[in-house]
């Protein structure tokens, strides 16, 4: 969510080719509609289609995906976690 549009597949991407066959990955983010958002802090929440996400888990067996309100801040949450493909080492 703090990524801007471009980085965010290839960031998904990376993370899995560095996990483990077998491994697991949690991604949560805050849902951010409409435009991008800005925090007081100068913090980018970027506003994207959650396929930019799914589409680079798409070899991966999905174990969760939900969405949600997080109790901490009332904002709209999405959490995913897959487990690559393979036999841990």
């Amino acid at each position: 969510m703090h990524l801007a549009h471009a980085a965010i597949a290839h960031a998904v991407g990376r993370l899995m080719s560095i996990l483990k066959p077998g491994g697991i990955i949690y991604l949560s983010w805050r849902v951010t509609e409409g435009t991008d958002q800005r925090d007081k802090y100068g913090r980018l929440y970027a506003a994207f289609d959650q396929e930019l996400i799914l589409a680079e888990l798409a070899t991966a067996t999905i174990l969760l995906n939900e969405k949600d309100i997080s109790a901490s801040s009332g904002k709209k949450i999405h959490r995913v976690m897959v487990q690559k493909p393979g036999i841990a080492t």
